[in-house]
């Protein structure tokens, strides 16, 4: 990685550690688009939401089990609201069942970050925790500042000018 790229790396983790709640994308067995918002945390890489079956978002996510996850910078903490810095993530989901280690130590988890609603909602059996893993995604820092995300801790592979000007020079597709 050149030093930029590593200074880049360094913002957006700073950046994703400032979120509480993420954006959620989502869509419906027919085809129903549907934007809403969750609190979560982040673990090894993969997002966790835990979510009740009254909300739309998480009926989608158990008959789609795909979403797609935004992180925005704060309007009032912006310079430009047409550059403002943000992540998006296309995201793999499935449900954590809740007779797993690893349900008991995601909501313990919650619990901690979040307080004392997780301890009243974690019995509730309408409550779902989902898993969401990164397959791709982006990180945008400003105009001419937007950078591609891959591979499994979804670490910067590139800038996405640099790498489409490649890829059209060799006479490869856009990714």
């Amino acid at each position: 990685m050149t030093e930029t790229i590593t200074k880049v790396q360094a913002d957006f983790n700073q950046f994703i550690l400032g979120f509480n709640t993420l954006t959620l994308a989502t869509v419906s067995a027919d085809g129903i688009p549907e934007a809403s918002y969750a609190p979560f945390i982040r673990v090894a890489g993969v997002w966790y939401v835990f979510v009740s079956e009254l909300a739309q978002h998480t009926q989608n996510l158990m008959v789609m089990p795909q979403a797609s996850v935004l992180l925005i910078e704060a309007e009032q903490n912006t310079v430009n609201l047409f550059a403002r810095k943000r992540a998006s993530f296309q995201m793999r989901v499935h449900e954590v069942s809740r007779e797993t280690s690893e349900w008991h130590d995601i909501i313990d988890a919650f619990e901690v970050r979040f307080g004392d609603i997780v301890s009243m909602i974690r019995g509730l059996s309408d409550f779902h925790l989902m898993a969401l893993t990164p397959i791709s995604g982006s990180f945008v820092r400003g105009f001419a500042q937007a950078f591609v995300l891959g591979g499994e801790d979804m670490l910067l592979v590139a800038n996405r000018r640099e790498r489409e000007a490649r890829a059209s020079s060799a006479g490869g597709n856009r990714a």
